[in-house]
């Protein structure tokens, strides 16, 4: 296998090639005053029938999709028998709804650019629908971070712990880290107020317990401060979060220091590309193990 990435995979693509006893080749691109780009295709290389492209968005996300498309069209020549993506995080998957009467799914556009590329497989970490994977006209593996969260939550359980859906949509991602943890779980029900959901309701119990709040992503985090408040409210001794993807506006930061949040754990999905996008509350656990051990078969077979 021979394993590529763009500048904004770096870190992720080289932790998953360690792992899998590769080196991670990092693709140029050059940005021109116009504001346009270029990807440089790599040299060729001999006896490669898998490659793999690495791919985050940590900023910018459509110039980041531009630079995807033409990553994809500059290793399309060495036409691999094998091409799988790395995308551990997938913009544009908030909604299986069209915007309007008639009107398209924004995702759909997407994924037809991705599908001209002969691309094989596509791997991606906790979409927000997971439906959408129906758009591509190739398979899609979606890995479990839950397990990984698990490990470093079990200090703070000590049997009185449950793990708390922020709304009814999370449920089944609350399930699986409250079995991966073995603790029960509870869900809440929101309204919105224009663009904020707020919780005001919980369906199970959290009193004398530490309310750990799952959810796939984290924007503004006025949400999941909410909820952590209504869990705190409850009578929940503790509130702590786990988010898969970091999105995390300026705003953002300030919020969550100032929240009564103890910790928020998260993935790696979205690299932190500065000091102003993160806060001492934050632990990064990194999706690599999972990632390598999906690649892992067809690396073992590339090599032999």
């Amino acid at each position: 296998m021979w394993v590529l990435t763009t500048s904004s995979a770096v870190e992720i693509a080289s932790r998953v090639a360690t792992r899998l006893n590769l080196s991670a080749e990092v693709l140029v691109t050059h940005c021109f005053p116009n504001g346009q780009i270029e990807v440089v295709p790599p040299r060729p290389r001999s006896g490669i029938d898998e490659i793999c492209l690495f791919q985050c968005f940590p900023d910018r996300v459509n110039d980041r999709l531009v630079e995807l498309l033409l990553a994809l069209q500059a290793i399309s020549f060495l036409s691999p028998r094998q091409l799988t993506i790395v995308l551990p995080y997938l913009p544009y998957t908030r909604s299986d709804k069209p915007v309007s009467e008639g009107a398209f799914i924004p995702f759909t556009a997407i994924a037809h650019c991705l599908q001209q590329f002969g691309i094989t497989r596509l791997v991606t970490a906790e979409l927000h629908v997971p439906q959408l994977s129906a758009a591509f006209g190739f398979p899609v593996v979606e890995v479990d971070m839950m397990p990984i969260f698990a490990q470093h939550l079990h200090p703070v359980d000590g049997g009185a712990t449950v793990v708390v859906s922020p709304d009814l949509g999370g449920a089944k991602r609350a399930e699986r880290l409250a079995t991966a943890l073995g603790v029960p779980m509870a869900v809440m029900r929101k309204t919105r107020h224009g663009s904020v959901k707020e919780s005001i309701e919980i369906l199970g119990q959290v009193k004398h317990k530490c309310a750990i709040l799952v959810d796939d992503e984290v924007n503004s985090g006025e949400s999941l401060i909410s909820a952590a408040q209504l869990a705190l409210r409850a009578g929940a001794t503790a509130a702590i979060a786990v988010v898969v993807h970091p999105l995390l506006t300026p705003e953002a930061i300030g919020r969550i220091e100032q929240s009564p949040l103890q910790h928020i754990f998260m993935s790696d999905s979205i690299p932190l590309i500065s000091a102003s996008t993160q806060t001492s509350k934050m632990k990064v656990l990194s999706l690599a193990e999972v990632l390598a051990e999906v690649l892992h078969p067809v690396a073992k077979f590339a090599a032999s």
